[in-house]
Parts: structure tokens; C-alpha cells; sequence
């Protein structure tokens, strides 16, 4: 559960619903205003100014930077947000550029340069920012590429200019490439146009591609800087598929598709957004459905949601999702398409999944958002009202909405620190199906610790639960995300955890021979490859008089004791034949392959194992279990 609490950075109330018994809304009053208090605000104001967190009253200095910035806010639109380690950039649609830091809660500093972009007198409709540029659309066809640092005295260059370019092109940027594309109507259906800019060296034009189809949006890469998604609608008539390209930008050689997919939907695309780790498409559609396609499996999971899914965005540990309607209706979702809720910090107990920004905070309930964002592990959203804004910085989400700013702060508890603690709030709730779902969204090569912990927490959890076929199910699929993971481990991660691993696969066996599961078990057995597991089996089988198991289980102990001797002369065979010595890890992978490839070889003249049934197949369908 998000508990929610709201830093109104105004000394004019009249745009909130602001009220002092309130102890959710934290607002700036002046030094000789009357205010009457909560029962919780002598507590309150005594233990923040122990800590020193809050301020009070604004300093006369950061007084009038505020009132110009609500001014700036009240007299033009906020085109592109960008929030950095240390502070956020605000790009406004007259030019001017607003840079403005946080401490504690409260407005610390705030920097403003106006007209930074000086090439034209017509309002900006199209910019956005990133970590080195700043690219802006500007009126006549022209294209603006300079750099977003305010302390900057390098030379603004002239604006590229392009012939045929539109008013309502868009533009995304990502470190040192843009892409700006539109789309026209044609007889048969729609022609796109799409162009990479590169500003490695200087501003110039790489690749000019056109399209038969309707260009829905550009996705940079965030794991590889010459990347990109480009999705489409092949008909603009029926839109209802989508196509997702993966290129590469070649420099001299335009672009390389590395990667394409297709899905068919019910309804329209509104939005789309791709996870950092670029494992899953996230679809917003017009029919309220909220769609998730997994670009491993390709398989799609989908969700019908109260409120219109049109602004998605994604944690950048891709274990978060938020969605938010253009009426400013934010909900919260984990990878698993769970549901958080959301509760005030105003005294009630009252929890709610869709938390209204109009009317909660603001006097004016007709609000539009424009965008959201995450933007690191420990930061939430980042977002945008139309035309006001809503920012988040830090821990919080800062909402400036036409003059005063509002930053709205949301404590997630341990739900914080990652993905094992969202998966152990859903084992407390007994939410299995959607702990798992959180576990293969976790990456074993970058978190190998992490992804571990929450194995052993799932298994742990269904271990003690009785055996039926959805506690196996589970159990088997909670194992998989190490046996058969949607992406290869790492071999070192592979020997780093495997024994631990294997543990749970072997409890995993003998609870299945505790419910007499003694044909899975067996087959199981044979994947870990352990001698002792098939002598319990033949032990346990005796005792339930199934002679014909108890056989098979001794012939595989016979087996697996001619098989050492067998792989000791391999061994020193071929490490005659080797000139150099190998080093040590793969001496031992090698043995691992030359062990595994030894098992699964059938013997002439010797019984075969029993063949999975529908009654007694496993749901795994791996093979060498203990040995990836």
C-alpha cells in the first residue's frame, strides 16, 4: 500500500483544497497569516524541526523565484521535463529554460534563462530534452540542437533546416541521437517519414527512411545507445495490429533491422511504453485494456482497468508500472498486472486503487495530464498536466499545476528497496501466481542475489503448503526461472548458485514423495541426476508395492556407479591430448558437459525409464535439472 501526502510550494490557497486539519497537504503560510491547527500539529511541527526537514516559511529570496516561476507556469505550456540527479529541467514553449533543485521537501534553488532559444518569435510546439541536447521543433521547417546547460557560453548553431517537414512532427531524443518522424494520409492508407539525427560531432542527418504505414512512436534503447524501436501500424483503416521494429543505426550505412514483431489487438493503440529492461511492451488501448506482451515468450497478458490507460510508465528496475488517465487518475501496478493501493495520510483509513488528483489536492477538478515518468530506482514519476505540469523529484512527484506547485510524496514502506520485497508482500498475501511473475522479471546476470533471495522466499513459502496441482504447479514454475530462465545465465551465476539452488529441488522431490508423487518424482530425480534421490525412490516405492519403479530406481543406482569410472578415463584422455591447460572453470564446465551428455544416453539392452502421463508428467520440461 502507497501512502500519499501532498507539499503545496504556494502561499495562495485558492487553488487547492487546502483545509489545516488536513495532515496530508503541507502548505506554505506566511509569517503573520491566522492558521488554524490539527490536533497533530503541535506533534508534527515539534518532531520535524527536531529533524530539520521542514521549512515553515519561504526565505524572501526563494519567495519571488517562486512567484515568477507560477507566473511562468500560468503563461505557457511546459514542453519537456527532464529530472536529473541533482535537480529538474523545465523547457517552456516561449523558450525559456528553468532549472530548479529540492532539499528536504522544499524548494532549495531555481535557476531561469530566458530565451534560451531565441531563432524565432513564434511559440515552441515540439522539444524535448536529454542528458546533452536539447532539440526543438521550431516554426518553418527548422530544427534546433543546442545543450541544456545553463552555465554554457558556447555559441548556439544555426538551425537545420528541412524542406518538407511538417508543423506536427514529433521528435525523441536519447543521448547522442533524435529521431523525428510524422505521418501523412494517403489514398490507400498513410505514408511515414522518419529521420535519425545524429550530434556526436556535429548536428547532421544519418539515415531518411519512408514508410507505408502509420508511425505510432520511437523508442530509444536504454541498454544499447545505437538502438531504437519503431512501432507502426501497417493500416491505418483497421488498427487494430501493431508492428514493432528493432533497428541499429549503422553511421554511413542508414539502418539495420535486428528484430520484428507483430500482435493483433481487439481495439486501437492509445499509448505504448517498453520496459528498461526491453522485455516487455506495455499497451494502452481505447477499450480501457491494458495489455503486456513479453518479447521473450511472445505471450501477452492483458487487464481491463476502470480509467482510460492513456500515459504509461515504467520503474526503471521494470518490477513498477504506473498508468494515468488524461484526467489526472493514477494508478500503480506491479509487473504481475497487481494493483497497489493508495491511501491519504489525513487521518482516514480509507484506501483507494485510483487516487484523483482533481479534487483531492486542487480546487479545480478538470485537470488533463500529459505525461509520467520514472526515472531511477529510488525516484517514482515524473509527469506533466497540460498546461500544467506535474514533476516528481527524489521520492516524491511534484505537480505544478498553472501557478503554485505541488509535490506529492509517496511512501511504498519496504516495497522500496525492489522486487524481493514486492515479492514478499505478495507471499504474505498469499499471491503466488503473481510473486513468480515479479521473480522472472528479475535479471539473474545483474541481481543475482536478489533473484535468488526471492526463489528460496517463494519455495520456502510453498513448501510447507499441501501438495495439489497448483502449489506443484507453482513450485515448478518458481524453480524454472533458474533451470529454464526466459534469459541465459551467466556461468558464473550458474556455478555460484546452483548447490543452493539444487537444495529446494531436492525438498522439492521428497514433498513429492511424501503424496506418493513417486512417477514424478522419479523423472525429476533423473534431471537432478543424484544418486542417493533414486535410492529413497526405490526405498519409498517398496513400501507402496510398486515393484516395477523400485526396479527402475535400482538399475539407475547401478548406472550412476559404473558412470565416475567411465568419465575419469574420458577425462584423462582428453587432458592428454590437450596441449594447454585450461583454466580451471571451464576444466569444470567441461566436466559438467561431458557428465550430463553421459546420463542421457540410453543403454542397449536396459529398461526404459517410464514416460511421462498426463497424471504423472512434470510441468518443468527441462533437462540435466541440476546443471544448466
Amino acid at each position: 500500500m502507497f501512502a500519499v501526502s501532498f507539499h503545496c510550494w504556494s502561499e495562495e490557497e485558492s487553488s487547492f483544497n487546502s483545509s489545516d486539519a488536513n495532515i496530508a497537504l503541507n502548505t506554505y503560510h506566511p509569517k503573520k497569516a491566522t492558521i488554524k491547527h490539527s490536533v497533530f500539529h503541535e506533534m508534527r511541527e515539534n518532531w520535524t524541526r527536531k529533524r530539520k526537514e521542514v521549512v515553515w516559511s519561504l526565505s524572501k529570496e526563494n519567495r519571488e523565484r517562486l512567484q515568477k516561476l507560477n507566473t511562468l507556469l500560468s503563461q505557457s505550456r511546459v514542453l519537456s521535463i527532464l529530472p536529473l540527479t541533482d535537480h529538474v529541467l523545465m523547457f517552456f514553449s516561449n523558450g525559456t529554460l528553468v532549472s530548479f533543485s529540492l532539499r528536504n521537501n522544499d524548494i532549495d534553488n531555481i535557476i531561469r534563462k530566458d530565451n534560451f532559444i531565441n531563432q524565432t518569435s513564434d511559440p515552441i510546439e515540439v522539444a524535448q530534452l536529454n542528458e546533452e541536447h536539447l532539440v526543438s521543433l521550431l516554426s518553418g521547417s527548422r530544427i534546433s540542437v543546442v545543450s541544456p546547460d545553463l552555465r554554457s557560453t558556447t555559441a548556439i548553431a544555426e538551425p537545420l533546416y528541412i524542406g518538407d517537414m511538417p508543423d506536427n512532427a514529433c521528435v525523441r531524443t536519447k543521448r547522442s541521437f533524435s529521431a523525428i518522424y510524422w505521418s501523412e494520409r494517403i489514398e490507400n492508407g498513410a505514408r511515414g517519414h522518419l529521420m535519425m539525427i545524429s550530434h556526436s560531432k556535429i548536428s547532421e542527418i544519418v539515415a531518411r527512411v519512408p514508410f507505408n504505414s502509420l508511425i505510432q512512436d520511437v523508442i530509444f534503447s536504454d541498454l544499447n545507445l545505437d538502438t531504437f524501436w519503431l512501432l507502426e501500424i501497417p493500416d491505418p483503416m483497421n488498427p487494430t495490429s501493431i508492428r514493432m521494429t528493432l533497428y541499429v543505426i549503422k553511421l554511413n550505412q542508414g539502418l539495420k533491422i535486428v528484430d520484428e514483431l507483430e500482435i493483433k489487438l481487439k481495439s486501437s493503440v492509445v499509448v505504448c511504453e517498453l520496459s528498461p529492461n526491453e522485455e516487455k511492451f506495455v499497451f494502452g488501448c481505447s477499450d480501457n485494456m491494458l495489455i503486456v506482451f513479453d518479447t521473450k515468450t511472445h505471450s501477452a497478458e492483458h487487464l481491463y482497468l476502470p480509467i482510460r490507460p492513456n500515459i504509461l510508465s515504467w520503474h526503471p528496475g521494470s518490477h513498477f508500472l504506473a498508468v494515468c488517465s488524461r484526467s489526472g487518475e493514477l494508478m500503480l501496478f506491479d509487473v504481475g498486472l497487481s494493483n497497489f493501493e493508495m491511501c491519504s495520510i489525513n487521518g482516514s483509513s480509507d484506501k483507494q486503487f485510483v487516487l484523483k488528483l482533481g479534487g483531492i489536492v486542487y480546487s479545480n477538478h478538470s485537470i488533463m495530464l500529459k505525461h509520467l515518468k520514472w526515472f531511477s530506482p529510488t525516484q517514482l514519476l515524473v509527469g506533466a498536466f497540460y498546461p500544467k505540469t506535474l514533476i516528481k523529484f527524489l521520492n516524491k512527484f511534484i505537480v505544478p499545476l498553472a501557478q503554485p506547485i505541488v509535490l506529492i510524496s509517496l511512501t511504498i514502506g519496504r516495497q522500496e528497496s525492489g522486487a524481493l520485497c514486492l515479492i514478499k508482500s505478495h507471499v504474505k498475501n498469499d499471491s503466488f501466481q503473481e510473486a513468480i511473475k515479479v521473480l522472472y522479471s528479475i535479471n539473474w546476470n545483474m541481481e543475482p542475489g536478489v533473484a535468488y533471495a526471492s526463489l528460496t522466499t517463494i519455495c520456502d513459502a510453498l513448501i510447507v503448503k499441501p501438495l495439489n496441482y497448483t502449489t506443484e504447479t507453482q513450485l515448478e514454475a518458481a524453480l524454472a526461472s533458474f533451470y529454464a530462465p526466459t534469459r541465459a545465465i551467466n556461468d558464473l551465476v550458474v556455478i555460484e548458485y546452483r548447490d543452493h539452488v539444487v537444495r529446494y529441488a531436492r525438498r522439492f522431490l521428497h514433498h513429492l514423495l511424501r503424496h506418493r508423487r513417486l512417477q514424478k518424482a522419479f523423472l525429476l530425480a533423473t534431471d537432478i541426476g543424484a544418486q542417493d534421490l533414486f535410492l529413497d525412490i526405490h526405498h519409498m516405492a517398496l513400501h507402496y508395492k510398486d515393484f516395477e519403479l523400485a526396479s527402475e530406481a535400482s538399475k539407475k543406482v547401478d548406472e550412476m556407479i559404473e558412470s565416475p569410472v567411465e568419465e575419469a578415463h574420458d577425462e584423462r584422455l582428453q587432458e592428454s591430448d590437450s596441449e594447454d591447460d585450461p583454466p580451471a572453470i571451464q576444466r569444470f564446465m567441461k566436466h559438467l558437459s561431458v557428465r550430463n551428455s553421459k546420463r542421457n544416453k540410453d543403454g542397449s539392452g536396459k529398461p526404459a525409464a517410464p514416460q511421462p502421463t498426463p497424471e504423472n508428467a512434470s510441468t518443468l520440461k527441462i533437462k540435466h535439472f541440476g546443471f544448466v
